[in-house]
C-alpha cells in the first residue's frame, strides 16, 4: 500500500489521524493507554512518515486513503481521533463515510483565515524564507509544498458541516493556533457537537496529554454504549 499504518490493540476500532509536519507516532501514548479496549489504528498521511510522498495533496486524497486503509483492515465501523489537518479531514470523511461513528477532533478548522494572526504570518514568512532552498533541497521543496497546503485548505461551509450527523466531540487548546470563534463555529453548526476547552495548552497531545486522554476515554466509552445498545 501506499499508505502506511500500524494496529495497535484489539476491540472496536479508531483510526488516528495527524497533523501536517507530523506522523503517527504523536498517537503512540495514546494507543499504548486505549490499546486494552481498542484497536488504534495509526495512519502516516500522504507525504508524511513512511507513507508515499508523491500524488496529490489535499483533504479530498486524504480522505482516499484513509479509505483505503479501512477497505484494507475490512472496518464495518469505526470512531476518528484527528489533529488539525487530520481534524480537518475527519470532518471531510464524516461527511462521505456513515461508517464513521464518532470523532474527537483537536484543533480543527474550517479555512486558512481560521489561523490567528501570529501563526498566519509564520506561516506566510516561512514560504517566503524557503524559497532559496527550494531550489536545491528536495526535503525543502516537500516542506515548502506543505507550509503551502497550510493556507490552500480547507474551504468548509456551515452547509457542510450542519450535514454531518454523527457526534463531534471538538477539543481546543485555551493557547491553540485556531482562534477560539473560529472552534466556536464549528460547534455550533454541527448538529450534534460538544465542544471542550483545555486549559493552558498549546500543543495538546502533548502540554494537556491527560486532559485529552480523560476525555477521548468517555467519550470513546460513550460512543461505543451507544453503537452497542443500537
Amino acid at each position: 500500500m501506499d499508505i502506511y499504518y500500524e494496529t495497535w490493540g484489539q476491540g472496536p476500532a479508531v483510526i488516528c489521524l495527524h497533523d501536517v509536519f507530523e506522523n503517527r507516532k504523536v498517537f503512540a501514548a495514546l494507543a499504548k493507554d486505549l490499546q486494552k479496549h481498542y484497536q488504534l489504528i495509526l495512519i502516516d498521511a500522504r507525504y508524511h512518515g513512511k507513507s508515499v510522498k508523491s500524488g496529490p495533496l489535499s483533504i479530498a486524497q486524504n480522505v482516499l486513503d484513509v479509505q483505503s486503509v479501512i477497505a484494507d483492515l475490512g472496518l464495518e465501523s469505526y470512531d476518528v481521533i484527528g489533529v488539525g489537518m487530520g481534524a480537518n479531514t475527519a470532518l471531510a470523511l464524516a461527511v462521505r463515510d456513515q461508517r464513521l461513528k464518532s470523532a474527537v477532533l483537536i484543533s480543527p478548522y474550517s479555512s486558512p483565515q481560521s489561523f490567528k494572526g501570529f501563526y498566519y504570518f509564520q506561516i506566510v514568512m516561512t514560504l517566503i524564507f524557503m524559497v532559496p532552498f527550494c531550489l536545491y533541497n528536495k526535503l525543502a521543496r516537500r516542506r515548502f509544498q506543505l507550509t503551502k497546503w497550510l493556507l490552500r485548505e480547507p474551504h468548509f461551509s456551515s452547509e457542510m458541516f450542519a450535514s454531518i450527523k454523527q457526534p463531534i466531540l471538538v477539543l481546543a487548546g485555551d493557547r491553540d493556533k485556531i482562534k477560539p470563534a473560529a472552534t466556536e463555529k464549528i460547534a455550533k453548526c454541527l448538529p450534534h457537537c460538544v465542544q471542550e476547552e483545555l486549559y493552558d495548552s498549546h500543543d495538546a497531545l502533548h502540554d494537556a496529554y491527560r486532559q485529552v486522554l480523560k476525555k477521548i476515554r468517555g467519550y470513546l466509552y460513550a460512543s461505543n454504549q451507544t453503537n452497542t445498545n443500537d
